[in-house]
């Protein structure tokens, strides 16, 4: 909830206005511990999954400017906010409620012999070791300038170029199930997905300090527009080696996003709290998820422990779940499937951490954040749900010099 806050150089996200309250010339760079785990249930059985990584979270760099009057501050930065891993795998008997399909592979023979796999409805498949591994990041690259354009009240801008990559892998095997068989359908199913990101992003804020005690923040950030270059492969062994390879581009557009914030300051601890947004996309089809509001509310204590140069924090977010952050536009007509969800929970964050401030020199700060989201995936022409459990665990450490 730091909307109302932010005066360091994280407010290039969270409010550009408030590096026009910036004091000092600043020098920031954090990292974070990611592990993240699920829990599936389908057809009946429990899967879990995991997966843990360390990463740089942000480096940036403020520069506050002498006025005789206000405030005038420039950040400039690398940071990233927008984290793309998922992991989960799950096993079961499914059932193909579709009309008939016909695929096929070319044999490895000097005739290049066609086999075709045909599902009719009815057929039963038994998926055995499905793992499913998301791996990526969207990082900016961030200029920000915050001034204090009258007493007590500041607006600022923040324009970013956005990139990124990401890997993604679906590993399983398959087997017939009709009448008691099991007949090999995918031996060593291997799909990868390969995307690299680029485009911009601009948010501008406002952060007007009403009195000493309370202050109030906003941000708007306009939709990205991202280009995405995407190489697929599919690798299988079934019948001996088969391998496919194609490469697809679309642009992705985001909502209009926001956020209002405002925060008290007491002389023994600090309140804040805040509300987003993620607007419709008015181009989405009727009755899509995207046509729907998405929102949250978060709230956060900062309390000073007496005679020390220590702070401590804790805080509490509830978020709507938005599975569908973007529109996609495929170049080719690369016909994505999306899998319709349902039974949404809403995202849970709990937070904790502190701050040690060192004469006002030397800040060290670290957190722990705990997150948990619940959905049920269900794909067109097949019968049974896959039940998704998701946690994420965040550890952040950061440091910042000031001089």
């Amino acid at each position: 909830a730091f909307v109302a806050l932010a005066d360091d150089y994280t407010a290039t996200y969270w409010n550009p206005a408030g590096l026009a309250f910036s004091k000092y010339r600043e020098f920031q760079v954090a990292m974070d511990y990611l592990p993240l785990g699920s829990v599936t249930t389908f057809d009946g059985n429990r899967d879990t999954a995991a997966r843990r990584r360390v990463r740089l979270s942000h480096a940036g760099w403020v520069r506050s400017v002498p006025t005789t009057r206000g405030g005038l501050a420039f950040a400039f930065g690398y940071s990233r906010p927008y984290i793309l891993d998922n992991v989960w795998s799950y096993h079961g008997l499914d059932t193909y409620r579709g009309s008939n399909r016909d695929g096929f592979y070319y044999e490895i023979t000097p005739d290049n012999d066609t086999i075709f796999d045909v599902l009719q409805s009815g057929d039963h498949i038994y998926y055995d070791n499905v793992d499913v591994s998301m791996f990526g990041q969207l990082s900016l690259l961030t200029g920000a300038v915050g001034w204090q354009i009258a007493p007590g009240l500041g607006v600022g801008l923040a324009t970013s170029l956005v990139t990124g990559r990401e890997h993604q892998r679906f590993k399983f095997r398959a087997f017939w199930a009709n009448e008691g068989a099991r007949d090999v359908l995918y031996r060593a199913n291997t799909e990868t997905v390969d995307r690299n990101y680029s485009g911009f992003d601009a948010r501008a804020g406002i952060l007007y300090s009403v009195s000493k005690r309370f202050s109030l923040g906003l941000r708007l950030a306009v939709p990205q527009v991202i280009l995405m270059r995407q190489e697929y492969t599919l690798r299988d062994s079934a019948y001996t080696y088969y391998k496919e390879y194609s490469e697809q581009k679309a642009t992705l557009r985001s909502a209009f996003t926001g956020a209002f914030g405002l925060a008290f300051r007491f002389p023994m601890l600090t309140l804040s709290a805040e509300a987003a947004f993620r607007a419709p996309f008015a181009e989405a089809k009727a009755h899509s998820p995207r046509r729907d509001w998405k929102g949250g509310g978060n709230v956060g204590v900062e309390i000073p422990v007496w005679h020390t140069p220590l702070l401590l924090r804790a805080g509490y977010a509830m978020q709507q779940l938005d599975l569908h952050p973007y529109m996609l536009e495929w170049n080719d007509n690369f016909p994505a499937l999306e899998p319709k969800m349902k039974d949404i929970e809403n995202v849970r964050r709990f937070s904790g951490g502190f701050a040690y401030l060192l004469k006002d020199v030397l800040a060290v700060e670290a957190a722990y954040a705990y997150s948990q989201w619940k959905a049920t995936m269900l794909w067109s022409n097949w019968e049974n749900s896959l039940r998704e459990e998701h946690t994420e665990h965040r550890i952040t450490v950061s440091f910042s010099l000031r001089y």
